[in-house]
């Protein structure tokens, strides 16, 4: 049935259809998952498309606002998915995706400290959150983030206590230059093991 529903909506993308009582049929989630479906095959443009026709049919539901975010940042809109993002606070529905990929944005923003609050929010959530829609993404990049976050900020300690949550036997004096210089390179290390890059 849904395929149907698919089918049906994508036909009428490309042919132009008018009013029709079975479009009217489709539900919020229908839409949603058509949304979810062209970003999992980098079809952002359509994506996007799907999602902004969920959002007029229920603007009261976090998810559509999610999807925006998301493909906002694949198509390297940074502002506007903060902007999508913010919307969809107070939504109902909220879950750890909005939260992770809002971390991974704020920090591509250089706003550090947001980024690690929205990755515990995401952690809290879901400590082993998984994002499903693109293969490899989940909290071990959440986690290593937060670590790169500290150290960005000067926290090493915070840093390095993180880094051991990865590799408990890693060891290194942060308060020196070369201690410091140790954990960046383990820091380094560890996101070549894990699939979200950051900078």
């Amino acid at each position: 049935m849904r395929m149907k529903a698919f089918l049906f909506l994508w036909t009428c993308a490309i042919a132009g259809c008018g009013p029709d009582p079975i479009i009217d049929k489709v539900t919020y989630d229908d839409l949603i998952l058509e949304g979810w479906l062209s970003y999992s095959l980098s079809e952002y443009d359509n994506s996007m498309v799907w999602f902004e026709k969920a959002v007029k049919r229920d603007s009261t539901r976090a998810e559509a606002y999610t999807g925006l975010a998301w493909v906002s940042m694949k198509n390297g809109a940074l502002m506007e998915a903060a902007g999508f993002f913010g919307r969809g606070i107070g939504k109902s529905d909220l879950r750890a995706d909005h939260y992770g990929g809002w971390s991974f944005l704020e920090h591509d923003l250089r706003h550090f400290e947001a980024s690690n609050s929205y990755a515990d929010s995401a952690l809290s959530r879901s400590p082993a959150w998984s994002f499903p829609y693109e293969a490899g993404i989940g909290a071990a990049d959440l986690v290593l983030l937060k670590a790169w976050n500290y150290f960005l900020m000067g926290n090493y300690n915070q840093s390095m206590a993180t880094v051991k949550a990865f590799n408990p036997s890693f060891n290194a004096d942060v308060s020196t230059a070369m201690g410091q210089q140790q954990l960046a390179r383990e820091i380094e290390r560890l996101r070549g093991l894990t699939k979200r890059s950051f900078t």
